[in-house]
């Protein structure tokens, strides 16, 4: 357990290259039976995101969970209004929706659905709908993180409804900004009053919050579409009481750099030169006032 609780760690962040998602071609279909499906599965995801809580008046957002067999750059959903959130191991893409993209979505599988133009050999938009294998929504149990797998926790139900909790939700980051405070909002509402949000934080596409609740409120806050997972916050490898028995000379010097090893200056308020963890690596420093210790960070106060 990280001493201090209400202290965020960060996660990688960066811009990743995603255009494409699936994996070769998609498999051939048969466009009406399988358009059908892919509707009916629509409507049922309309049907059950319907029946979803509003969290104070706060309507849930609606986030689709699409499985591909197929190549679909990101170009097409977004064609479609759709933004791209996540793209899943699992061979799935996690797609941000409104009633306007829903609705062009529906339409370009009806249209896949009907007869061939002429002058094509193909169903029109089989490049898209023939690469879908299934349209849902996320469970619960799809956003336990990997940490609480290894905890034995795989389903809502493994958290004990009265014990207490400390994970990091990562939730999706909104494709307006101006939803971030909304998302946490709604996980605010969702937990209390028997939880609450120690920290957020709020960087390049990466929205977490650090919550203590208990065991019921998780399982209140994993139906929440926001959330992209919920997992034990990340634990540094080694602890402060790793070093309380650790004397420098049980401590094997370190290697010499190689001798072509390129030469780095520092400057700063100093090192203790010639310490035995630093003396294999250290070329020599010095100070630029002759009454100053090039050993030391000051004297006096004075930096070197």
């Amino acid at each position: 357990m990280a001493t201090y609780d209400h202290l965020p760690l960060r996660r990688l962040e960066g811009t990743l290259e995603r255009r494409t998602h699936g994996f070769g071609s998609p498999p051939p279909r048969e466009a009406k039976a399988h358009g059908a499906r892919i509707q009916t599965e629509i409507e049922e995801v309309v049907a059950s995101y319907n029946e979803l809580p509003a969290v104070e008046g706060v309507d849930p957002s609606l986030i689709l969970k699409i499985s591909v067999a197929g190549n679909v750059d990101e170009d097409e959903w977004r064609k479609l209004g759709l933004t791209v959130l996540s793209v899943d191991g699992d061979r799935s893409v996690v797609l941000f929706a409104d009633d306007k993209s829903l609705q062009d979505f529906r339409n370009k599988v009806e249209a896949y659905q009907g007869e061939i133009p002429d002058g094509r050999k193909s169903p029109q938009y089989a490049g898209l709908v023939s690469a879908i294998e299934s349209v849902s929504l996320l469970s619960a149990s799809d956003r336990i993180g990997r940490g609480l797998n290894l905890e034995g926790i795989t389903a809502p139900e493994d958290f004990v409804e009265t014990d207490a909790y400390l994970l990091d939700f990562e939730l999706y980051y909104p494709p307006d900004k101006d939803d971030i405070e909304l998302f946490l909002y709604r996980l605010r509402q969702a937990i209390a009053p028997a939880g609450t949000v120690l920290s957020t934080y709020s960087g390049f596409q990466m929205l977490i919050a650090r919550v203590e609740c208990t065991g019921a409120a998780v399982r209140v806050a994993l139906n929440l579409p926001e959330v992209a997972v919920a997992d034990i916050p990340p634990q540094p490898d080694i602890q402060p009481e790793d070093f309380t028995e650790i004397d420098v000379g049980d401590l094997p010097a370190g290697m010499p750099p190689l001798d072509d090893a390129v030469v780095i200056g520092i400057i700063d308020s100093g090192v203790n030169f010639g310490h035995p963890l630093l003396a294999t690596t250290e070329a020599g420093a010095i100070a630029m006032d002759p009454t100053w210790s090039a050993s030391y960070p000051s004297i006096e106060g004075r930096l070197v």
